[in-house]
C-alpha cells in the first residue's frame, strides 16, 4: 500500500513512517497539506492518506474533504 502521511511534527512523521514501512508499506511524508494534496493528485498509486488535523495551509478536515471530492469525481 502506498501511504501519504501528513503531519507538522517531524518526530511523528518519522516514527509513524517507520512503523508503516516495517509493515511493508511505501510511505511519502509531508508537513504541508497543499503539497500532500498535489502529490496525491499526481500519483495514482496512493491508496491511503493519514493526516493530522493540525496541518497547514488546509487543516486536516479540509484536506480530507478535498481528497474525498477528488475521489468522487472519478479522476
Amino acid at each position: 500500500m502506498h501511504v501519504v502521511l501528513v503531519d507538522p511534527s517531524r518526530v511523528v512523521r518519522r516514527s509513524v513512517g517507520e512503523m508503516l514501512e516495517a509493515g511493508g508499506h511505501t510511505v511519502t511524508a509531508f508537513d504541508n497539506s497543499r503539497s500532500a494534496l498535489e502529490h496525491v493528485e499526481a500519483d495514482a498509486s496512493v491508496t491511503c492518506v493519514l493526516t493530522s488535523l493540525k496541518v497547514q495551509p488546509l487543516d486536516g478536515l479540509e484536506l480530507c474533504w478535498s481528497l474525498r471530492r477528488r475521489a468522487g469525481s472519478g479522476t
